[in-house]
């Protein structure tokens, strides 16, 4: 497969992801728990339970969003498009 005429490598599914405005993800659930899911359907069944919620938590940090990761996604799309003060 060629994205922007390269050949794609091993590592490029760690290198990207994708997620739709309108996910199936519960809209009830918080980013982390968002985030949690992703980790543990997308990576390799041969990486730990444990080091993928630790992988969500240095994404997290990276992304700076430790402080919002418990705010419904719900609600954090509404704020956003309404404007509400946290």
């Amino acid at each position: 497969m060629l994205l922007s005429g390269e050949q794609l490598d091993s590592t490029f599914q760690r290198k990207i992801g994708f997620c739709e405005q309108t996910d199936i993800h519960d809209e009830s659930s918080t980013i982390r728990e968002a985030f949690e899911l992703s980790a543990l359907l997308r990576q390799h069944s041969s990486i730990s339970r444990a080091e993928k919620i630790e992988y969500v938590q240095t994404i997290l940090e990276m992304l700076d969003l430790v402080e919002i990761q418990d705010v419904s996604k719900f609600w954090l799309s509404l704020s956003t498009l309404y404007d509400i003060p946290s």
